[in-house]
């Protein structure tokens, strides 16, 4: 089982993911955190700069908290690859931010066991 990653407070469960653009089939591989709050997958502006994604709509974010206002982000569709396992044309929006955030769009395909106390995870059964 993969491991919490330490150096986030509190520890979070992350893993490497893969980014691909299917137009160009040009990739790139990158840290993603697991959030089982987020409803979409959020990937940095730098990897959609790096892949030339092109924008395909728009997708309307709200914060958990409730006093901020509603944001409109750019959405792409790429494909993702991580724990050895594939998924095509998935929809993501951008954001300026160090990581990626896997969203429930993403882990509601897998098995996703949270060890908390151990600090480690399993994805499985796609």
């Amino acid at each position: 089982m993969p491991n919490y990653d330490l150096t986030e407070a509190p520890p979070a469960p992350c893993l490497d993911v893969k980014i691909i653009n299917p137009a160009l089939n040009v990739s790139y591989a990158h840290r993603g955190k697991i959030d089982t709050g987020a409803s979409l997958t959020v990937i940095p502006t730098f990897i959609v700069d790096e892949l030339t994604l092109q924008p395909r709509g728009t997708a309307v974010t709200r914060s958990f908290r409730h006093d901020e206002p509603e944001r409109i982000h750019l959405c792409f569709y790429v494909n993702v690859e991580l724990a050895g396992y594939s998924f095509s044309y998935v929809k993501v929006i951008e954001s300026v931010r160090p990581d990626i955030l896997l969203g429930r769009n993403i882990l509601n395909k897998v098995r996703l066991v949270l060890d908390g106390k151990n600090l480690s995870f399993k994805v499985s059964d796609p």
